[in-house]
């Protein structure tokens, strides 16, 4: 059974391995991320994909705009 998950700091080392294996499992992902420490290039195999269960927010929550 698919579920959504919210993964904050998704795109940093430890979040990517997550949203990596939540990915694998067949479940859908959105990540929240002020790419400060993460990089886009660490989840870019996810958000890339046409048929990509991903979704990328750029935002900064300490310093909301």
């Amino acid at each position: 059974m698919s579920k959504k998950f919210l993964v904050t700091g998704g795109a940093g080392f430890v979040g990517s391995h997550l949203v990596d294996r939540l990915v694998a499992d067949g479940h859908e992902v959105a990540i929240i991320d002020n790419l400060l420490t993460g990089s886009e290039e660490n989840i870019q195999r996810h958000i890339r994909g046409e048929t990509s269960n991903v979704s990328l927010y750029v935002v900064d929550i300490a310093n909301p705009q």
